[in-house]
C-alpha cells in the first residue's frame, strides 16, 4: 500500500474541510491581536529560537534557545518572565554554558502535577545542521529543571537517548506522552512518567522523514498524531497516524490533505472545547505567514485565519530562506485569550494576544 496515497480507512477524515483547492493565503481573514516583544536581537549577530510558553506561580514564563554567529554554536537555554505578558524581565541562561564541544537546547515547559519543569537535551555540536541520522550525537539525553521559588533549581537527568519537540501531555488515564526523536533521528514517543517510561518509535514509511510530531488526546480512546515530512514532496502536506490504545502502539502514518512548509507546529484544546492549531499553512510562502487553524473535533479544520504576515527583513546577512518569517509558534490560553509565542526569522522572540472571541 502505498502510504503517502490520502487514506479513507476508519478514523481518517480530510485534516482540512471543503479544500478542493490550494488554499488562497490572500482571501484568509486576519485576525485581530496585540502585538508583544521578548527579546530583540540589536548589533550583535545571535539566534533566538523554539521559544516556549507557560503561565505558573502568577508569571508568565517563556524559554528559547539562544546562540551566537550559527546554529551550529554551543546554543543554551535562556529565560524570560512577565507579570502581564506585555512587559518582560531581560534574559537570563537558565542551563548556563554547556561543555566544550556540546549544546543544550529547549524542549518545553512542563506543568506537571502542580509543578514547573523546564525540558531541554543536551548532546554534541553537529557541525552539519541539515536534519537526519547525524543530527544527535550518542550523548543526547532530555534534561530538566523545576522552577522553585522564582528561579530555576539544579539540573536533573529525565532520559537518556531522548530529545522532546513538545512538552508532555497528560491522557485520560493520568499517563504522560511526550514526542520527539532518538539520537538516530527516529520519531520517538515517550510514555508514562519520571522514572518509568515506554518508548514508542514510528518507523518513517519508504520516502518519508518523519519529525517533530504533534499529539493531541481527542478522546479516551483516540490520540491523532500530525507529523512533517522532511524529504521531497510535492504537494507538501502533513501526515497523520493515530493510536487507539492509549500511545502503546501508533498507525502508519499517511498524507492528509493539510498544508505544510515543513515547519513546526502547535496544537491544543481550549477550555469552550474547541482546538487550535498554529502553523505555516503554505508551501508557497512558506513561514512568512503564522495562521490558526480551528476545528471543533480535533480531527477536521474548517476555520483558517493568518495571524502574521510580512515579516520584517533579516536584521543580519546570511539568514537562510528557513528561518525568515515566523518560526516555531506554541502557545497557551490564560483569561480569554489565546497567547501565541514565536521567533521572528529566527532572531527576535515575540508573542501575539488572540481574544478567543475571534474564532466565533
Amino acid at each position: 500500500m502505498d502510504v503517502l496515497a490520502y487514506s479513507s480507512s476508519p478514523g481518517f477524515k480530510p485534516m482540512l474541510k471543503d479544500r478542493s483547492a490550494p488554499l488562497n493565503i490572500a482571501a484568509l481573514p486576519v485576525v485581530p491581536s496585540d502585538l508583544y516583544e521578548i527579546v530583540a536581537v540589536s548589533d550583535v549577530r545571535e539566534l533566538n529560537q523554539n521559544p516556549q510558553i507557560a503561565f505558573y506561580d502568577g508569571l508568565f514564563i517563556a524559554t528559547w534557545v539562544w546562540s551566537a554567529g550559527s546554529e551550529t554554536a554551543a546554543t543554551q537555554g535562556m529565560f524570560s518572565t512577565s507579570i502581564d505578558g506585555v512587559t518582560w524581565t531581560p534574559r537570563q541562561s537558565y542551563t548556563g554554558v554547556p561543555p566544550s564541544g556540546f549544546r543544550y537546547s529547549t524542549n518545553g515547559l512542563w506543568l506537571r502535577n502542580g509543578e514547573l519543569w523546564a525540558l531541554y537535551y543536551f548532546t554534541e555540536i553537529n557541525l552539519d545542521p541539515v536534519e537526519g541520522e547525524e543530527y544527535y550525537g550518542p550523548s543526547l539525553k532530555l534534561m530538566g529543571r523545576k522552577w522553585e521559588s522564582g528561579q530555576w533549581g539544579a539540573e536533573q537527568e529525565i532520559l537518556t537517548d531522548c530529545m522532546l519537540d513538545y512538552a508532555p501531555i497528560q491522557l485520560p488515564d493520568g499517563k504522560w506522552l511526550g514526542s520527539g526523536r532518538n539520537h538516530k533521528f527516529e520519531t520517538q514517543f515517550i510514555l508514562g512518567d519520571m522514572g518509568n517510561w515506554e518508548r514508542v518509535i514510528v518507523p518513517s514509511p519508504t520516502g518519508v522523514l518523519l519529525n517533530e510530531a504533534t499529539v493531541l488526546s481527542v478522546n479516551p480512546r483516540l490520540i491523532s498524531y500530525e507529523y512533517r515530512n522532511e524529504e521531497e514532496m510535492n504537494p507538501r502536506v502533513l501526515l497523520r497516524s493515530f493510536s487507539y490504545d492509549g500511545g502503546h502502539t501508533v498507525s502508519t502514518p499517511m498524507k492528509t490533505n493539510f498544508p505544510d512548509a515543513q515547519s513546526r507546529r502547535a496544537v491544543m484544546r481550549l477550555s469552550d472545547g474547541r482546538y487550535v492549531l498554529s502553523s505555516n499553512a503554505s508551501q508557497e510562502m512558506g513561514r512568512q505567514v503564522l495562521m490558526l487553524s480551528v476545528s471543533d473535533d480535533g480531527l477536521e479544520y474548517d476555520r483558517v485565519y493568518v495571524l502574521r504576515n510580512n515579516p520584517e527583513p533579516a536584521k543580519f546577512t546570511g539568514t537562510s530562506y528557513w528561518s525568515f518569517g515566523f518560526n516555531y509558534p506554541q502557545f497557551l490560553e490564560k483569561d480569554g485569550y489565546l497567547w501565541v509565542i514565536y521567533s521572528q526569522n529566527k532572531e527576535d522572540v515575540q508573542i501575539s494576544r488572540v481574544g478567543l472571541g475571534a474564532f466565533d
